[in-house]
């Protein structure tokens, strides 16, 4: 039984290895954009982020050269405002050197989804300041 215990704790201890290698470090990067700096933080495929303009945040994927997801503001005690007036889908395209984005957002109480959001809605572009994301 004493053999069994140092074995149990190499197969946690690798186990624990393999899932911090796994699990990718998350990188800030900044952008520049019509509503103040965004930051935006990938963890892997994921990403969240905030802006100055109401306290905003976002919170998404990365797909490819794509960023999606969804944006509020705290104009509201809800964070999403009545009627969705303050939260919506965004989607930004980024450039070929991933250093600028063309992107486009929306209000939820217009009915739009993630998936209509192809270059619907009210433009929201950005420029690189500091960082980089991971290409996946």
């Amino acid at each position: 039984m004493q053999r069994s215990i140092p074995v149990v704790m190499i197969l946690v201890l690798a186990g624990a290895t393999a899932f911090a290698q796994a699990v990718p470090a998350p990188v800030t990067t900044v952008w520049d954009t019509g509503f103040g700096l965004v930051t935006i933080v990938q963890e892997g495929a994921i990403i969240h982020g905030s802006y100055p303009y109401s306290s905003g945040r976002l919170v998404g994927v990365i797909e490819g050269n794509v960023i999606y997801g969804y944006w509020w503001e705290s104009d509201d005690s809800t964070g999403c405002g009545p009627q969705g007036l303050w939260c919506g889908p965004f989607r930004f395209v980024l450039s070929a050197d991933w250093k600028s984005f063309v992107g486009y957002y929306d209000k939820a109480s217009r009915g739009v989804t993630m998936v209509g959001m192809l270059g619907t809605g009210w433009t929201w572009n950005g420029t690189l300041q500091s960082g980089s994301l991971v290409r996946r």
